[in-house]
């Protein structure tokens, strides 16, 4: 059951990932958190985070792919972006070992709390 509600959770997030262009960390952070706790263990934050990164990768993976063949992925870009992103991540990763659970959801809180609000485009006000 387990494994059959990752498949479920994989798969709408990394359709409205595809979708949206959000980050999937931004819905598969609450939805790894709130379901499980209803029919089984809860997640842990780290195993959610690490979910969210995997996701991330592979969504954003599959994402350049179909914008290649399209002509819409700027090389340099994202060759200058993505090391960035890449070593940061790497940092990050080692760093949140020595984090504490409820910090890193304050964080990511404070995070979804600030895009929710940062979508609207000032010409379409």
């Amino acid at each position: 059951m387990f494994y059959l509600f990752l498949i479920a959770a994989g798969a709408v997030v990394g359709f409205f990932s595809g979708l949206l262009g959000i980050g999937g960390g931004i819905l598969m952070f609450p939805c790894s958190i709130i379901f499980p706790g209803l029919r089984f263990d809860a997640i842990g934050v780290k195993n959610i985070t690490g979910l969210t990164m995997a996701q991330g990768f592979f969504a954003s993976l599959s994402a350049m792919l179909f914008y290649q063949k399209k002509g819409f992925v700027n090389r340099p870009l994202v060759l200058t972006l993505g090391l960035s992103l890449f070593f940061s991540s790497l940092i990050g990763s080692f760093l949140s070992k020595a984090v504490p659970d409820n910090v890193l959801l304050f964080i990511f809180g404070a995070l979804a709390l600030a895009a929710s609000g940062t979508h609207v485009h000032p010409a379409e006000l």
